[in-house]
C-alpha cells in the first residue's frame, strides 16, 4: 500500500512539473528575444565606451594645448 501511495504522489510530481510544448516554444523565443536584446546593448555599450576613449583622448589633447 505504501508503495502504490509513493509511486502515485512521485508520478503526480513528475507529470505536474512538465512543461507543454506551446509554453516551452513560447519560453524560448522569449529567451531569444531577451538574448538579441542583451547582444544589442552589449554592442551599443561598446560603442559608447569607444566615443567615451576617443573624447578623453581629444580632451587631453586640447588640456596639453592650453598648458602650453
Amino acid at each position: 500500500m505504501k508503495k502504490l501511495m509513493l509511486l502515485s504522489v512521485g508520478s503526480m510530481l513528475i507529470l505536474s512539473s512538465c512543461v507543454s510544448k506551446k509554453e516551452y516554444t513560447a519560453l524560448e523565443a522569449k529567451q531569444k528575444e531577451t538574448q538579441d536584446l542583451l547582444n544589442t546593448a552589449t554592442v551599443k555599450l561598446n560603442s559608447c565606451l569607444s566615443d567615451k576613449a576617443a573624447a578623453t583622448a581629444r580632451l587631453e589633447v586640447m588640456q596639453e594645448q592650453l598648458e602650453d
